[in-house]
């Protein structure tokens, strides 16, 4: 490797591969007080996030384009870059509280919305008053 290949490297941070990994970049890179403000919001308000930290995630961790995170999301059952994003940071936050995340429940519901909505465009018809 030479030497501008190295400082390349340097500066651009190896991407997480699994949520653990994702959960120690960020606990790496936030700040306290944005770790403090994630941590004492109310879980339900973590949508808040979903067009910053979540869309950061789901361009610069190639959630939508493919990679090692995207696969590994993949095989715990999440299939939209949407859902993998809100799953990790709903999983962050549960860790920062020291509370447990049900990653099966989680790929369940996920799963159970996609069959629902996919049903739901099957079923849906346009009418015109023609």
């Amino acid at each position: 490797m030479n030497l501008l290949s190295k400082l390349k490297s340097f500066f651009k941070p190896k991407l997480p591969s699994t949520i653990e990994e994702c959960h120690n970049f960020l606990l790496e890179r936030l700040t306290n007080k944005d770790l403090e403000s994630i941590k004492n919001c109310h879980k339900s308000s973590l949508c808040q996030y979903h067009h910053t930290m979540g869309r950061w995630m789901r361009n610069h961790w190639n959630l939508w384009s493919g990679g090692k995170l995207k696969q590994h999301m993949e095989s715990l059952g999440f299939s939209h870059p949407d859902d993998m994003s809100t799953v990790i940071l709903e999983s962050f936050w549960s860790s920062l509280n020291g509370q447990p995340y049900d990653l099966k429940q989680a790929a369940e519901s996920y799963k159970e919305y996609w069959r629902t909505a996919q049903n739901n465009c099957k079923t849906f018809q346009i009418t015109t008053n023609d």
